[in-house]
């Protein structure tokens, strides 16, 4: 059974707030924030990688996030751990 997001943002609001949260890679491709029900959210931080001369994308940071309307955000679950806070991609 396939279930559609509520919501995906693109390079917007959220993303930008976990950015500031984990650090901004130099190799950022895209952001995508996806709201998956009520008011929990998929973030995903995709940046450019070049494996052997060709050149693609990956998803560096991963996180499960609760979101509140004042936008303050909880990391419930995320892949990498960021100990320092700082996404070294």
């Amino acid at each position: 059974m396939q279930r559609n997001p509520v919501s995906t943002e693109t390079n917007g609001v959220i993303c930008d707030k976990i950015l500031s949260i984990i650090g901004k890679p130099d190799n950022l491709v895209t952001c995508k924030a996806i709201n998956l029900y009520s008011d929990r959210y998929r973030v995903n931080v995709y940046t450019k990688i070049d494996k052997d001369g060709c050149e693609g994308q990956r998803i560096t940071y991963s996180c499960f996030a609760k979101i509140n309307k004042d936008l303050k955000i909880t990391i419930v679950d995320e892949y990498p751990k960021l100990s320092s806070g700082v996404l070294n991609a």
